[in-house]
């Protein structure tokens, strides 16, 4: 008999996909390998993240049905949208050009397997946002124009 193995959950990225006076959202990127005897699916995601020691979103889970078969690494993306009043906290310290952004993210993921077997995953990540250079923007009123002050 096979020794028992579970699955296991390894962070992938971290990016800032909008960042600007009126929008805060980030893409998480989680990768899952099954190494169990049958096909997994992933039932639900919490989260929580800290930016800057800011915590912008506390356990908010989302609720998904992503199969994860035998072997094979799969991708669980995450979108992160930030609430107005967070993303109001986060901008006012930050407000002059500061991206030296370094994040804490928690994601625990209950999964299931056919055999009716269920698995707690969790993962728990830190270091510098990724901001992609095309999200950069030196017009006057944007949020990542160095300088720019988002309290007027």
């Amino acid at each position: 008999m096979a020794p028992f193995t579970e699955p296991e959950a390894h962070f992938v990225s971290l990016k800032a996909t909008d960042i600007s006076k009126d929008n805060l959202k980030f893409l998480v990127v989680v990768e899952v390998i099954n190494l169990y005897d049958t096909p997994l699916t992933i039932s639900s995601a919490f989260y929580s993240l800290k930016i800057s020691g800011i915590e912008l979103v506390a356990s908010q889970k989302l609720s998904c049905l992503i199969k994860v078969l035998k072997d094979t690494p799969t991708c669980v993306t995450i979108p992160i949208e930030v609430e107005e009043y967070e993303k109001y906290n986060f901008m006012k310290r930050h407000h002059k050009g500061d991206f030296d952004i370094e994040f804490n993210l928690t994601v625990e993921m209950m999964i299931e397997a056919q055999d009716g077997v269920e698995f707690k995953l969790q993962m728990a990540q830190s270091g510098p946002v990724e901001i992609p250079a095309s999200r950069m923007n030196n017009e006057p009123d944007s949020f990542l124009c160095p300088g720019y002050n988002f309290l007027g």
